[in-house]
């Protein structure tokens, strides 16, 4: 059973320095790596550097996240956790606060996470939500900074987006 994904929208290159970081944090971390797979406490994730299927960066929903954080996303590393326990979850926004913190990146959180950006915030940091016109329906993710991202994780039921 497929887990949560979520990403770390950086605002520059993964260049081999970086890359290279990146995967001694997670050599450092988990008790095992290989290739793209690594497990934490005995739980399978995988990540994915840069755009998969390329254009994602130039998509519509993305080129919106200057207007609402004044960043430019140049590029992506990607997490999924291979489980869908409540450990899971809390690995991988702890995954994306680790590297988002360390990058000065964004959090896309590949869905709708439930909790309305608006003019009264009940919530810490920036948060806000893409919309992507799908053709058929339009289809919506929130984004968010690492303060919200750490103000997420202490709420009741937290949970990323499978």
């Amino acid at each position: 059973m497929a887990g949560p994904t979520a990403s770390v929208l950086m605002m520059k290159k993964i260049d081999s320095q970086v890359s290279d970081e990146i995967i001694d944090y997670l050599n450092s971390t988990a008790e095992d790596v290989k290739g793209n797979d690594f497990w934490i406490n005995g739980r399978p994730f995988f990540y994915s550097i840069g755009e998969e299927l390329g254009g994602e960066l130039r998509e519509q929903s993305i080129v919106q996240i200057p207007e609402y954080s004044g960043k430019t996303p140049v590029d992506i590393l990607v997490f999924a956790a291979m489980c869908n326990d409540d450990c899971d979850h809390n690995k991988l926004a702890d995954l994306c606060l680790y590297f988002g913190e360390k990058f000065n990146g964004l959090i896309d959180f590949h869905g709708d996470i439930r909790i309305r950006p608006d003019h009264q915030k009940h919530y810490d940091g920036l948060l806000f939500q893409l919309e992507d016109d799908r053709g058929t329906h339009i289809a919506f993710s929130h984004v968010g900074d690492t303060e919200f991202l750490r103000w997420f994780i202490q709420q009741p039921n937290f949970r990323m987006i499978k």
